[in-house]
């Protein structure tokens, strides 16, 4: 409890300003709707398009990877659910810092899977072009 307690001071201290926090989740969310729709897209190209990449199972899990980025990128778009106190301002404040620490980590989970679907299918290619012409 004591560290917790020393968590939510630290961030009431980081994010004294209420409109900055709103700024970033804002921002947060444009990003995370950005997200989401290169997300699809590149499901869609990985599911019509499947000649480039060889392997059968690679393909599943390159398919996999925008598939969980896009899930999570939609998990952070949705509104949570919770209730608090609306006369207490530290509260308050203190909720909003969660929900804007909850859609960074949903972002740059969703981002770091679309990363590693790229990463895959570009060591997919380089396993493809070294077996055909071995140096």
């Amino acid at each position: 409890m004591e560290r917790r307690e020393k968590n939510k001071k630290k961030l009431s201290a980081q994010f004294a300003d209420k409109e900055t926090v709103q700024r970033l989740i804002s921002v947060t969310d444009d990003m995370l709707k950005t997200l989401i729709t290169m997300s699809s897209a590149l499901l869609a190209i990985g599911v019509i398009f499947t000649d480039f990449v060889k392997s059968p199972l690679m393909r599943v899990i390159i398919i996999l990877t925008f598939f969980i980025g896009l899930i999570s990128s939609f998990l952070g778009v949705l509104p949570l659910n919770i209730r608090y106190n609306l006369e207490d301002a530290e509260e308050l404040q203190n909720q909003e810092v969660r929900v804007f620490f909850r859609k960074r980590r949903h972002l740059w989970f969703g981002a770091a899977a679309m990363m590693l679907g790229f990463i895959l299918i570009m060591i997919d290619l380089f396993i493809d072009v070294f077996s055909k012409n071995p140096a």
